[in-house]
């Protein structure tokens, strides 16, 4: 019964099919050979094998190939987000020497929550059967540390810590940088 629901129009599409041959068959001015052409039966056996084929292994495949691309482009959407979100807290507050508790604890969670994105979306493209898309998503560690770095120096934690590029027009290149690697995977997730 499962069977029947999950197969319903293909199976009724196929009953009405018969029904209509055999009406067709049956008028008098529609002349009908008998005789049956081997090559004409092997071509009509491969036909409906492919149509089979195509309808019920390689369509649902791709549709879940497309949303697990689409889930992983989804989130590499947000961890952009984030990196800007980083860069406008940076912006506001690059300035200030040493920088405040609030704003390190502030960036500090920027930073963490940039860091489970990645590391999400790293988890994601592991469960994916495209071994370019997993490769891609592991450059987005390398990409997040090197982010890191540029903003942080990793000695953020410091009590005199302060931004240590001449202007802000260095760390918006560094921003930008980052959002250009970051859509370029995003396309390749898509060609994948």
């Amino acid at each position: 019964m499962q069977y029947f629901h999950k197969y319903k129009f293909q199976i009724i599409f196929l009953l009405v099919g018969v029904q209509i041959g055999f009406f067709i068959s049956r008028l008098p001015f529609i002349n009908i050979e008998e005789k049956i052409n081997v090559v004409d039966l092997l071509n009509l056996t491969v036909t409906i094998t492919l149509a089979f084929l195509i309808a019920f292994y390689i369509e649902p495949k791709s549709q879940n190939n497309r949303i697990e691309k689409d889930i992983i482009i989804d989130n590499l959407k947000e961890i952009s987000t984030c990196c800007k979100a980083i860069f406008n807290s940076l912006a506001t507050h690059y300035k200030e020497v040493p920088l405040s508790e609030d704003n390190k604890n502030e960036m500090i969670l920027k930073f963490k929550v940039l860091s489970n994105q990645i590391f999400s979306v790293r988890h994601q493209a592991e469960h994916c059967e495209n071994l370019a898309l997993t490769n891609g998503v592991n450059d987005l560690v390398s990409i997040y540390f090197e982010f890191k770095r540029r903003y942080t120096g990793f000695n953020f934690n410091s009590s005199t810590f302060k931004y240590n590029f001449v202007s802000l027009g260095s760390y918006q290149k560094s921003y930008l940088d980052t959002v250009k690697r970051i859509e370029t995977l995003i396309f390749e997730v898509n060609r994948s």
